[in-house]
């Protein structure tokens, strides 16, 4: 590990938390989808179903939720498919409100391994970018070594710190010259 990491600057920027990165209606659009199927199909007639948006909600939960709440999306979903079934489907299609209750059901714990595969790739995703940050910390001198002080113009007239001790230490006086190959030549040698 390099002795300047910490006065690198170069600290992760990323979120933590995933849901830090969702707008605020994409946390509730699957419990709301359940709420609109429910309003919407209950008071239909029996040709009309709302398992679209049953089914719409589990997708969206897998998307944004973490695996328990998907596993609790899907059994919402189960139970609210149950309603809609008993509800009026059953008396007025039959058998074939029982194949799209099935088939609901399905799609809708389907959902939960695509929530622990986006989840794994995502751990996955991370623990590759805690690598490259570390990398990049341990490789990359200190950005006050090689940018100089706030008002220098000439970076290449600086020589890198040796030591962190250093990075505060008074410039360094060198004469200017028409061509500065000798500063950069003394800095890559350092």
């Amino acid at each position: 590990m390099s002795p300047y990491r910490t006065t690198t600057g170069l600290t992760s920027h990323a979120p933590q938390n995933e849901s830090e990165l969702l707008p605020w209606w994409a946390r509730i659009a699957p419990l709301a989808l359940v709420v609109l199927a429910l309003a919407v199909d209950l008071p239909t007639p029996g040709a009309f179903s709302g398992d679209v948006f049953l089914i719409l909600s589990s997708m969206i939960a897998a998307c944004v939720y973490a695996l328990r709440a998907v596993v609790r999306v899907a059994v919402l979903n189960s139970l609210a498919g149950l309603v809609l079934l008993f509800g009026g489907h059953l008396s007025s299609d039959g058998r074939h409100a029982v194949v799209d209750y099935v088939a609901m059901v399905v799609l809708a714990w389907a959902t939960v391994p695509l929530c622990r595969l986006r989840l794994s790739l995502r751990r996955r995703l991370q623990g590759a970018e805690r690598v490259a940050e570390s990398a990049q910390r341990a490789v990359l001198p200190p950005v006050r070594a090689w940018w100089g002080r706030p008002g220098s113009r000439s970076v290449t007239r600086r020589r890198p710190p040796r030591h962190p001790s250093e990075v505060t230490s008074t410039r360094r006086s060198t004469p200017r010259t028409a061509c500065a190959c000798s500063s950069v030549t003394y800095a890559a040698r350092g």
